[in-house]
């Protein structure tokens, strides 16, 4: 994921903005604090941007388990059930 983050000049230069950071550090203590920084287009940016990322991941991951639940005929593990 690193690769992309490095990919991505706009969130780089969101990694190199003091108040960005100071914001996700403050969001990363206590998830409470994004609502006193929501107003900030940059920190959303950021969030979105990450998000983004995150969820790409995610899909990856979620695609080789099925493949690999597929070529080895098991069933994909059940995390939760729904209501």
């Amino acid at each position: 994921m690193m690769e992309r983050v490095l990919a991505d000049p706009e969130l780089l230069t969101l990694f190199d903005d003091p108040e960005v950071m100071a914001a996700v550090a403050e969001v990363a203590a206590d998830s409470a604090a994004f609502a006193k920084h929501a107003h900030n287009p940059a920190v959303r940016r950021f969030y979105a941007a990450m998000g983004g990322l995150v969820g790409e991941r995610v899909a990856e991951q979620a695609g080789s388990r099925k493949s690999a639940a597929v070529r080895t005929r098991e069933a994909p593990t059940v995390l939760h059930e729904l209501p």
